[in-house]
This record gives structure tokens, sequence and C-alpha cells, in this order.
């Protein structure tokens, strides 16, 4: 969804909605990358079947209730969810043994993938509350271009870098300078 623009040769560069992207909090990521790939497999589908869509959320609704570490059988699936299912494995959201491909193994993340909590609420790419462990970002940009990061968490403050130089960090707040030269590197 254009995270990424091509840079020169055989180079990618972050975009503005790549930026976006990684100050999300963690669910909503992972929110937007599943519905990415639910559509990009409903596209891919030739079977002409027009609930493939549905089929997938489906899945993946049902995976959110299941018990992690509780065998399935892969049987009661239709074969794009079954086709969905190799997806679901590669992310971490499903476990299946190389020599039985008749069962999965629910995952912990897998349960997470619809839901924001145990409760069962359903995280929005748009939400602003954060999730367990992600702190919120506040910036507030002066216009001589000092940069207040209100945050605690350091992986905020070092994608900051990339926009920034980053001249202070205290435990709540991070104080960086925005200049030419930090925004070309």
């Amino acid at each position: 969804r254009g995270l990424l623009r091509p840079s020169g040769r055989d180079a990618l560069a972050i975009t503005n909605a790549g930026f976006q992207f990684l100050l999300m909090p963690l669910q909503a990521q992972i929110w937007f990358v599943t519905i990415d790939l639910v559509d990009a497999a409903a596209e891919e589908d030739r079977s002409g079947s027009d609930g493939v869509r549905g089929q997938l959320l489906d899945f993946l609704f049902r995976l959110s209730f299941s018990v992690p570490g509780t065998p399935y059988s892969t049987a009661e699936l239709t074969a794009s969810q079954q086709h969905f299912l190799g997806t679901v494995a590669d992310l971490g959201g499903c476990m299946m043994h190389p020599s039985d491909r008749a069962v999965f193994y629910s995952t912990d993340i897998g349960r997470r993938m619809v839901r924001q909590s145990d409760s069962g609420e359903l995280a929005h790419a748009k939400a602003n509350i954060p999730a367990v462990g992600i702190s919120p970002l506040k910036i507030i940009v002066e216009t001589n271009f000092h940069l207040y990061a209100y945050t605690r968490s350091a992986f905020q403050v070092v994608l900051l870098t990339l926009i920034a130089d980053m001249q202070y960090r205290l435990p709540d707040v991070a104080i960086g300078h925005i200049t030419r030269d930090s925004i070309r590197t």
C-alpha cells in the first residue's frame, strides 16, 4: 500500500505512509498487514467464488477464539482457508507439523491477529489506543525546527533519528533538531 518506493538502483526508500505505519501501535500494524494479506489472497483466487474474503476473515475470527496448543483439523477448512493457513503459519499465527499437514495448532499470535485484548475487542488501524508495551507518541515541532517527542519507546526515538538530530534523551521525552542534513540522510 505504498509503504516503500523505489529509490535508485535496487534500493527502496520508506514513504510517509511507511513512517505512519511504523508509528502505529503493534496491534494496528498486525491488523493492517493481515487485511492486506486477505485482500491479496482474495484477488489471487481464480475459482470465481465471491465469498473468499469472507471465508478468510471467518477463519481469522475463529482462530482468534481458539485455544493455543490445541490441535485443529484442516479438513474442516475450505480450500481457500487451507491455502491461507500457510500464510498465517508464516506469520506465526499457527503451527503445522511438516509431516502432518492435516492438523494445525493455534498460537498466541494467531489469537491476537484480530483481537486487541483477551476481551475480544477488534484492533482498528486508526485506533489511538496503544497496544500493551507500546507507549503513545506525541511530537511537537516548533517553528525553529526543535523537536520534542514525548514517549517512553526507544524504538520510536530511533525512528525519529531518521529525520532529526536527537540531542537529549530523558525518561519521558526526547529532544532533537530537524535540519536539512538530517532530512537528506
